[in-house]
């Protein structure tokens, strides 16, 4: 018999324990296990401890026999939750207090219960409230203190303005400006008006307001006696000044009079009562006002005659024996000649009698002038002269002083007479006008061509004015402007030309092949060229015929040659017209032997002058190489034109044969293909 010995394979398997709370009953450790067939053992520790916050892990060891494995379990204590709450504010003596919050505001919430279980707002103080946790939610007892506090609230009103003896009172405000308002009853429940003098009312809130009682004082105030200036005697038979209205109290009083106005038709004093408006706590008083006769006769010093239109003088408001009092009319009008009474009324309480004042206006004399230019010209310096003296005798000065012709426009000339004389300010207008005359210069060049004649600057105008130019002579050599400006007493306005020098233009013709035509462009040296240049191509063969006319610097041979009928033979000189917009000419020629700009497929060296050499000129090449049949280099040569003749780098002449070239273009571009070697065509 064969026993085999195996090694212990089962695990135990266990339900985890949940979390338990800290300081609660444990459950006990399984035994057995949940294995099928299930495995029986001891825990160590034996029991689960929860005294201490945290994890503690468990070894469950299988009893002998079962060939099972030892296994573990990590249980959690957990701390206990403290339930939180909202803070009851304090609450106001003997209220309806609110209800003890429940469950908390923890999350998870804390159910349970309260001790006491309700408010009591009867005594004033603190009270501690335990809230007790209902069991199985891992909490602990906590307290809220509630305060019961007196009531506080000091109702506030608007004050009650003070009230006039005898009058009827405002009512008392039962209703309190506070917010939240205040409600309840006064003692007194009314205002007494009878006495003079201040009187405390309290009010006594409603119950359940939380607020305390408060008073307001009240003033009963003692009637005013209207004061008033006293007006002073009025003359008899006078206009009387108004009565016043209101009073100079502080507050004033306003009111009727009885009368109501002042009667100056009868000498003596009398009575005028004065009664106060409703509703200003003041009482009637009385004015006595004497009517006095009139006695005293105003003077004044005579004013002269004043010249019409001058500044009259003030006629004054206090006499020479001090009597004041307005004129009629208030001010002297010398607008107009002539005489005009002038009445002095003496003001009211003085008992003085009306005055009068007669004022002559005398008319002005206008002085006169003999007669004088009215326009002239901007540029004319002989200006007419302004007399000081009219001609019937009359001295004084002109405003401006002197005729001017500086500014063009209409200039107003017043004359105003010195201060001895009653006379008017006669007035010249004179105009100064600008040059009408434009001269004309229409045969004087405005360029000058490098090494061509110069023009001369004739001192007069081909419309017939005479003056001189500045600078005088035309500098041959750069571009300048001349001014020409005309003799006095021509009236012409003044020109300024400009004369433009054309430097020399310089320029080359080159070549080159696009798009396989051959193409030759005129370029300028030095930048001499005017964008708007015109390029007239001829052939010096025919130079009757033009070939291409405008503003183009290029001419396409290869397109020109496919679209005549002629045939050309080379070598052809082609000349370019360069003409400036100011008329200067220059020209350049070029030579063409051939316009060919295909790539040779063969060469035939043997001095026939025809296809001796490998012709790449019009391409601009950078590099040329040659290879035999069998790849390798034979010649090479950078930037290429037309140097291989069959040829090696050695100088040794290659066989008849096919060759392949490699070219390297100045663009980066490069081209392969084949040549043949034939030097037997003749």
């Amino acid at each position: 018999m064969t026993v085999q010995i195996i090694a212990p394979n089962i695990v135990p398997t266990f339900n985890q324990i949940a979390p338990v709370c800290q300081g609660s009953i444990a459950p006990a450790l399984p035994n057995p296990s949940t294995n099928a067939p299930s495995i029986n053992g001891t825990w160590s520790p034996a029991t689960i401890n929860t005294g201490t916050i945290g994890n503690t892990t468990y070894t469950f060891t299988p009893a002998a026999g079962q060939c099972a494995l030892n296994t573990t379990m990590t249980i959690e204590i957990t701390a206990p939750i403290v339930p939180i709450f909202n803070q009851i504010a304090p609450v106001c003596q003997g209220t309806i207090a609110p209800a003890l919050p429940n469950p908390s505001t923890n999350a998870p919430s804390i159910t349970g219960t309260w001790s006491p279980a309700t408010i009591n707002t009867a005594t004033l103080g603190s009270t501690i409230y335990t809230f007790t946790p209902a069991t199985g939610q891992c909490a602990v007892p906590t307290t809220m203190t509630v305060q019961i506090i007196a009531p506080n609230i000091v109702p506030t009103f608007n004050q009650i303005a003070p009230v006039c003896q005898g009058t009827i009172a405002p009512a008392l405000p039962n209703q309190s400006t506070n917010a939240p308002s205040i409600t309840g009853t006064w003692s007194p429940a009314t205002i007494n008006t009878g006495a003079i003098g201040n009187t405390i009312y309290t009010f006594t809130p409603a119950t359940g307001q939380c607020a305390v009682p408060t008073t307001m004082t009240i003033e009963i105030t003692a009637p005013i006696v209207p004061t008033f200036n006293q007006i002073a005697p009025v003359c008899l038979g006078t206009i009387a000044p108004a009565l016043p209205n209101p009073s100079t109290n502080a507050p004033s009083i306003t009111g009727t009079w009885s009368p109501a106005t002042i009667n100056t038709g009868t000498l003596g004093g009398a009575i005028y009562t004065f009664t106060p408006a409703a509703g200003q706590c003041a009482v009637p008083t009385t004015m006595t006002i004497q009517i006095t006769a009139p006695n005293i006769v105003p003077t004044f010093n005579q004013i002269a005659p004043v010249c019409q239109g001058n500044n009259a003088p003030i006629l004054s408001n206090i006499s020479n024996n001090l009597i004041s009092g307005t004129w009629s009319p208030a001010t002297i009008n010398t607008s107009n000649a002539g005489t005009t009474i002038y009445t002095f009324t003496p003001t009211l309480g003085q008992c003085s009698q009306t005055q009068t004042m007669t004022i002559q206006i005398i008319l002005r004399d206008t002085p006169t002038f003999n007669a004088i230019i009215t326009s002239i010209c901007k540029k004319e310096l002989n200006t007419p002269v302004l007399s000081t003296t009219s001609t019937n005798g009359i001295t004084g000065t002109w405003s401006p002083p002197i005729v001017s012709s500086a500014t063009v426009g209409d200039v107003t000339y017043t004359f105003t007479p010195d201060a001895t004389f009653c006379a008017t300010n006669p007035t010249i207008k004179i105009t100064t006008y600008e040059p009408t005359i434009e001269p004309k210069f229409d045969n004087v060049s405005r360029s000058i061509c490098a090494g061509g004649s110069i023009p001369s600057l004739p001192n007069s105008s081909q419309n017939g004015i005479f003056g001189v130019w500045s600078p005088s002579i035309v500098n041959p050599t750069s571009t300048g402007t001349y001014t020409f400006t005309s003799n006095a007493g021509q009236c012409a306005k003044d020109l300024t030309i400009t004369i433009t020098y054309v430097p020399e233009i310089v320029s080359e013709i080159t070549y080159e092949c696009l798009n396989d035509n051959y193409s030759l462009t005129v370029n300028s040296v030095g930048n001499t060229f005017n964008p708007n240049n015109t390029y007239t191509w001829i052939d010096e063969a025919v130079p009757s015929i033009i070939i291409q006319n405008g503003k183009t610097t290029s001419f396409n041979v290869s397109a020109y040659q496919e679209s005549t009928t002629k045939l050309e033979s080379f070598p052809i000189i082609y000349k370019v017209l360069i003409k400036t917009p100011e008329g200067c000419l220059s020209t350049q020629s070029f030579k063409i032997n051939d316009i060919y700009c295909g790539i040779q497929k063969g060469i035939s060296p043997n001095g026939d002058g025809f296809n001796d050499f490998y012709d790449l000129s019009n391409f601009d090449v950078k590099q040329f190489s040659i290879f035999n049949r069998y790849g390798v280099k034979v010649y090479t040569k950078t930037n290429y034109t037309k140097e291989w003749v069959g040829q090696t780098d050695s100088g040794e002449i290659l066989p008849d044969a096919t060759y392949f070239y490699n070219i390297e273009f100045s663009n980066n571009e490069t081209k392969t293909g084949w040549v043949y070697i034939n030097k037997e065509i003749k």
